[in-house]
């Protein structure tokens, strides 16, 4: 019999998936493209992706669950950024499939 290459166990498996399901949000990638340039506030984010403060903090705390955001704390002030830049090359993949990202 053939010897089958051990790709992972399922425990990595089941985080995979907890990850793909909080990045099938559009508005959390959206967050994520805007963090790919640098770390922002609360309130910047807000702006820049058109949701209320409230909403945007629930995103953030999903993010930041999963180990996808990091968080600064400044007074009162949380300003987030990303762990790894790099999750988000699936998103340029999946883009430049469709023809947009030539």
């Amino acid at each position: 019999m053939a010897k089958t290459k051990d790709i992972g166990n399922k425990e990595e498996f089941k985080i995979a998936a907890r990850v793909y399901r909080l990045l099938a949000n559009p508005k959390r990638l959206e967050i994520l493209k805007n963090l790919k340039e640098g770390e922002l506030g609360v309130n910047d984010l807000s702006g820049k992706v058109g949701v209320r403060k409230a909403n945007m903090s629930q995103h953030l705390a999903l993010l930041r669950s999963a180990g996808i955001v990091n968080v600064r704390h400044s007074g009162v002030n949380r300003y987030y950024s990303l762990v790894k830049p790099q999750i988000l090359d699936g998103f340029d993949t999946i883009i430049g499939l469709n023809g947009r990202n030539k």
